[in-house]
């Protein structure tokens, strides 16, 4: 969500709904040091060490576009900002100079509808058809090289940091605009849902009241390839309600849940406090080298697979025999990722386990018939017959 967020430079704007960031790419260079710093966000002032950076003072309009109101107030916030740092003074009025028109293209290359906006770039394949993702766009005219060479120039440890600073502002108008957007039609996950979010996350859904808002209103310059985003306690999702494992969206929707609800996890860290969590994931954006190597993504994109051996094929027999015959209340939800197939003794036949809460459930590898076993009935050593 990095870039809208910079391109807005700092500024608080009190206008319509509608200002929110985009999520940035990779920039395709090493990965750099870690700074060392101790990090404390208030609402306006950003500090670390011995360091304090007061955040640019509100910018309120009614009477300016998106566009007109992020240049103006860019030529005030952007040395505002800079001014803060141990910046050679000499410098200055030159990084300036170099960092307004780099995020002014950038923006303008995000929210423009005018394809000759990018009649200079440069393709490699002239024939080829032209990218209609605007951060390819912008990855081909090497402007994310250029954004990394401009914040070098401020200073490595820091240059993240301001990045992050200044968007912040514009973090919070997002969480804002996506919240009055959707306002009244959040839902708690279904049983369905939780039998694959429990193994990964645990119960957070319920005993942190998540809410999931399916066919989700989302702020302009989020592109349709964006199909969620989470905002501290709130899922926001562009798909319709995939609750029950039987419909054809329900693989992808909960696979999209198991990363959005990493984030979840990522913001409880924080407390669900935005700015916090807001602040954490702009400077691991810019630091990490873009949205793809941000760590907190790449941790979220790991949890989505986490399920696949129950989301694929054979494994949705256990979630359909979990609905069907209403275990939840006899082995509570599985604990375990994926099953185990084992021959069942004096038998050709083969049957499959997976782990519950309370027991484990049983189904025939091939066959309809399922069993339970409770853990005292395993302690026991109790034979059940097959349910068929």
């Amino acid at each position: 969500m990095l870039l809208l967020m910079i391109f807005l430079s700092s500024a608080i704007v009190h206008t319509s709904p509608s200002r929110q960031p985009h999520e940035a790419r990779r920039i395709p260079e090493e990965p750099w040091p870690d700074p060392v710093f101790k990090l404390n966000v208030s609402l306006d002032i950003l500090s670390w060490d011995n360091l304090s950076i007061k955040l640019p003072p509100p910018v309120t309009s009614i009477d300016q576009n998106i566009s007109e109101l992020y240049i103006n107030s860019l030529q005030t916030s952007l040395p505002y900002l800079l001014q803060q740092l141990n910046v050679d003074p000499a410098r200055l009025d030159a990084l300036v100079a170099e960092g307004i028109p780099l995020l002014q293209e950038a923006f303008f290359g995000l929210f423009s509808s005018d394809p000759g906006i990018w009649t200079d770039e440069v393709i490699s394949d002239p024939d080829g058809p032209r990218s209609p993702d605007p951060i390819s766009r912008l990855m081909r005219r090497g402007w994310f090289s250029k954004l990394k060479r401009w914040l070098k120039e401020i200073a490595i440890d820091a240059g993240c940091s301001i990045v992050a600073a200044a968007a912040l502002p514009v973090y919070l108008i997002a969480a804002d605009a996506f919240a009055v957007g959707n306002l009244f039609n959040g839902h708690n996950t279904q049983q369905d849902q939780d039998f694959y979010l429990r193994p990964v996350h645990g119960s957070v859904s319920h005993d942190d009241d998540i809410k999931v808002h399916y066919n989700a209103w989302f702020a302009p310059g989020f592109g349709s390839n964006v199909a969620g985003v989470t905002m501290g306690r709130e899922i926001y999702l562009r798909g319709g309600n995939a609750e029950i494992w039987n419909n054809p969206d329900f693989m992808s929707v909960t696979k999209l849940l198991l990363h959005e609800f990493t984030h979840t996890l990522q913001y409880r860290d924080f407390l669900y406090f935005i700015p916090n969590f807001g602040f954490e994931y702009i400077f691991y954006t810019c630091k990490d080298g873009g949205y793809d190597n941000n760590r907190l993504e790449k941790a979220a994109y790991a949890k989505q697979e986490e399920m696949n051996a129950l989301l694929n094929s054979f494994g949705t027999q256990f979630v359909q025999v979990f609905r069907n015959y209403n275990l939840q209340s006899t082995l509570g939800f599985p604990t375990a990722k994926s099953f185990d197939c084992l021959p069942e003794r004096g038998t050709r036949n083969v049957f499959c386990k997976l782990n519950f809460e309370n027991g484990v459930l049983h189904v025939q590898n091939g066959g309809p018939c399922h069993r339970t076993l409770t853990y005292p009935e395993q302690i026991a050593n109790l034979v059940k017959p097959w349910i068929c």
